[in-house]
């Protein structure tokens, strides 16, 4: 529940989003939402980010709203219906927080699965109307939605989960971007609508991970790229503490300087070493572009001055961890 966060878009509607975690050492502030909540660079830019909104009791006081963040970067969006080219869609984005969550709002990256095998039960957490967070529970499997004339015309075919009937609690509008976790507690689907209210619990339609993931090739279009930017082809991870993994790569001292760079770059692996270190540069579709090794203690210079600007992820593999960074390769 840590990693889920109520949004008021331009002040004109309310939706739900998750912090998303990746398999990497340099976590991110990557929420996931819906594209008809943000849609543009504007939205995103005038959104306010609500975390730990929320109730210590059922029916009781409002919580607090001091652990908010405004303003976002639209990364990546699955939203093509202005493109006469591409007349399907994909109900997702993916923003960046334009500050990083200080440690005092204690939030939580959490874990996904993009399988294609339905989940056993499922569970969804949300922010109805604006409201403190609030959970629903289905205890069957959701189904793969098609769709038809009179229901979501333009999203891709088979691209959701459907929650036939929640047997516990509901949705409602607000709840719209609400993360739909599996029995393992990891992100599966993401809300985009239904027909389920307090009134009647029924028919809610998830944008599955698994198609948000690469149904599209563009970085702009899908969230493989920004998740797994090392291109380990992980299937599904687990959750972890905002606040461990920052402190945790605090801790590393190793060194890549200068950041910007303009195409040479000096490693300080920090620490003696036994053994050797493994080198691999990425880029952000997932190719490798560059692979070596460090044999010896002390400063490695890496050359990518023959390579095309923008950013890279190097990826340092020692024999008792992996550390990964980013770095950005000026003209």
């Amino acid at each position: 529940m840590r990693a889920v966060c109520r949004i008021s878009v331009n002040n004109t509607k309310w939706c739900t989003g998750v912090l998303l975690n990746t398999p990497d050492l340099t976590p991110e502030p990557y929420i996931l939402t819906v594209a008809h909540c943000i849609g543009s660079q504007n939205e995103a830019s005038k959104s306010i980010f609500y975390f730990n909104y929320e109730s210590p009791e059922c029916d009781g006081p409002d919580g607090s709203i001091n652990h908010s963040i405004s303003g976002s970067q639209l990364i990546a969006t699955g939203d093509t219906l202005g493109d006469n080219l591409n007349r399907d869609s994909l109900d997702f984005s993916l923003v960046k927080l334009t500050v990083t969550p200080p440690d005092s709002f204690s939030v939580f990256l959490a874990g996904w699965n993009r399988d294609t095998t339905a989940a056993s039960q499922t569970a969804s957490i949300h922010h109805p109307h604006g409201d403190v967070k609030k959970i629903s529970f289905d205890y069957d499997k959701p189904v793969t939605s098609y769709h038809t004339p009179n229901y979501y015309p333009d999203y891709v075919d088979f691209s959701h989960w459907r929650i036939i009937q929640w047997d516990l609690a509901t949705t409602e509008m607000g709840s719209s971007g609400a993360p739909l976790f599996d029995q393992n507690k990891r992100v599966v689907g993401i809300l985009t609508g239904g027909e389920a209210r307090c009134v009647s619990s029924v028919d809610d339609y998830y944008t599955k991970i698994d198609y948000a993931w690469d149904y599209y090739t563009s970085p702009l279009k899908h969230l493989k790229t920004w998740l797994d930017p090392t291109n380990s082809g992980v299937i599904a991870i687990d959750g972890r503490d905002f606040i461990n993994s920052a402190e945790d790569y605090q801790q590393e001292q190793v060194q890549i300087y200068p950041n910007p760079g303009s195409g040479r770059y000096l490693i300080n692996p920090g620490q003696p070493f036994q053994g050797t270190i493994l080198i691999n540069v990425f880029s952000l579709a997932g190719e490798i572009i560059f692979t070596d090794k460090i044999l010896h203690p002390g400063l490695y210079e890496l050359n990518l001055n023959n390579h095309t600007p923008g950013l890279y992820i190097v990826r340092l593999i020692f024999p008792d961890r992996i550390y990964t960074a980013k770095i950005i390769l000026q003209p």
